[in-house]
């Protein structure tokens, strides 16, 4: 199992970034892999991927309050059928929770272009992993600064991942990952 696939952080060992092990990728594959892939979409749906890419268009549908209410009714049921979601369920046994706000949840649902299925297994799926790193605080308030430890805190100044100060042709933010420049932080940190 790769160090990114442990389910268990507490128990990983403290590795630096030198000592991490990828595995082989062969570049010439990959690019021949996404041709074939690009290749079996329609000439409208690649230009439309395209498009979306470089901010040129936006592939998501007009928001309404109709449709954004209809969508977060769509989304509820959805959440409620799925069947193992524990991190999910414990936020909702909660006396206070953030997980049921409609403003979080339409968050998932922009993510997934308003694919209710999608942003349920999306919204489980970020709730386990916050409840993992941080705990059952996570389940009742958004995740803060004060969550993080000194050592993350540093690699967050860092530069390394940048929120940059201008949005996109489509009004979306752009986050900037940079390569770790050198520095070895343990993988074990939650940022």
């Amino acid at each position: 199992m790769a160090p990114w696939q442990n389910k268990h952080p507490s128990k990983k060992a403290a590795l630096g970034a030198a000592d991490v092990k990828y595995p082989e990728v062969d570049p010439a594959a990959i690019e021949k892999l996404l041709s074939r892939e690009l290749q079996q979409l329609s000439f409208h749906d690649r230009n439309a991927i395209h498009e979306e890419i470089h901010g040129v268009r936006n592939n998501a549908p007009e928001e309404t309050p109709g449709m954004v209410e209809g969508m977060l009714w769509q989304l509820g049921v959805e959440l409620q059928q799925i069947r193992s979601k524990p991190a999910f369920d414990r936020a909702q046994a909660l006396p206070r929770t953030y997980v049921n706000d409609p403003d979080f949840r339409v968050r998932f649902l922009r993510a997934d272009l308003w694919n209710p299925q999608k942003a349920a297994q999306r919204i489980v799926s970020f709730l386990d992993l916050v409840l993992e790193y941080y705990g059952v605080e996570a389940l009742e308030r958004p995740i803060r600064l004060s969550d993080l430890n000194e050592n993350e805190i540093k690699i967050l100044k860092s530069g390394q991942i940048q929120l940059l100060p201008f949005r996109d042709r489509s009004g979306r933010r752009v986050l900037a990952m940079v390569s770790d420049m050198g520095f070895n932080f343990a993988t074990d940190e939650k940022v």
